[in-house]
């Protein structure tokens, strides 16, 4: 499966948010930036410049070293490659699995065991974060879904 470093980086933006118990409409606000636009960098359909990751991180609500946030992010990415992803750069948002799982989870029950657990998809690193580890299960379970779609209907 294949994702990007930006999705990754979104993704423990979007994290480091939630832990904070902040609302997209209120970093937004903090950015300067509207919610829509946030929303936009946190799933993945826009990235962020290297001077907002670090007003981001300069937030007193946030409070990070950029350095931190970035090898946080790197350290996820290590977690990935080690259960078999692809990062790099995706031309094309459609093929970012990790986007794709996050997206799907989203649409499911919110247990992350159960869900893996129910359909066998081996467990996640911890280290990878809630965030990731919903969307990695999400792409497995996405896949094994539309995967056993596919074959139903070659059957016939």
């Amino acid at each position: 499966m294949e994702t990007s470093f930006n999705t990754v980086l979104a993704l423990t933006i979007k994290q480091k948010r939630e832990e904070q118990k902040l609302t997209q409409a209120q970093v937004a606000e903090l950015m300067g930036m509207t919610s829509a636009g946030w929303g936009k960098i946190e799933n993945g359909q826009a990235t962020l410049s290297v001077d907002n990751i670090y007003k981001f991180c300069q937030l007193k609500e946030i409070n990070i070293d950029v350095s931190s946030l970035i090898n946080l992010a790197e350290l996820r990415v290590n977690e990935l490659t080690k259960a078999g992803w692809s990062v790099g750069t995706l031309t094309k948002r459609e093929d970012d699995k990790l986007l794709w799982g996050y997206s799907f989870d989203k649409s499911l029950s919110s247990n992350l065991k159960v869900k893996a657990a129910f359909l066998g998809v081996a467990a996640v690193s911890p280290a990878l974060g809630g965030i990731i580890s919903a969307a990695v299960i999400g792409a497995e379970l996405a896949g094994k879904f539309f995967e056993k779609k596919d074959d139903d209907s070659s059957d016939k």
